[in-house]
C-alpha cells in the first residue's frame, strides 16, 4: 500500500479542488521513495506490511504540497538578466519531521 492516497494527501492538506489531482496522484510515489532513501528505511512491520508513522505520512502531504507550489529545484528565478538559482532540499520542517525516523546505513 502507498504512503498515502490521493484523498488522504488532500485531506491532510485541507485541498478540496480537484485542480491539482493529477500532480499530486504524480507526485506520491516520488516522494515514498525519496523518504524510504532518505530514512533508509522500507517502513516494513514484522509482518512484512507497510507501516508509515503519522509524522511521516504528513511529512509526505507537505513535501507534495511543496512541490504543487515551486518549480521543482528552482530556488530564485529572475528574468532580466536571465538568473536562476536551484536547490535540492525540501524546507528544513520537513527533514526535522523525517529526523527521528532516519536509520543507519551500514555497507
Amino acid at each position: 500500500m502507498a504512503i498515502m492516497t490521493k484523498d488522504e494527501c488532500k485531506t491532510l492538506l485541507g485541498i478540496t479542488s480537484d485542480a491539482h489531482d493529477t500532480i499530486i496522484s504524480a507526485r506520491i510515489p516520488g516522494v515514498e521513495a525519496y523518504i524510504k532513501s532518505y530514512c533508509n528505511d522500507t517502513f516494513l512491520d514484522d509482518e512484512d506490511a507497510e507501516d508509515w508513522p503519522d509524522d511521516v505520512i504528513f511529512a509526505a502531504a507537505l513535501m507534495v504540497q511543496y512541490d504543487i507550489n515551486n518549480i521543482v529545484g528552482v530556488k530564485n528565478h529572475g528574468m532580466e538578466g536571465i538568473s536562476t538559482a536551484f536547490t535540492q532540499d525540501y524546507p528544513q520542517q520537513i527533514y526535522k519531521m523525517l529526523a527521528p525516523h532516519k536509520k543507519v546505513a551500514f555497507a
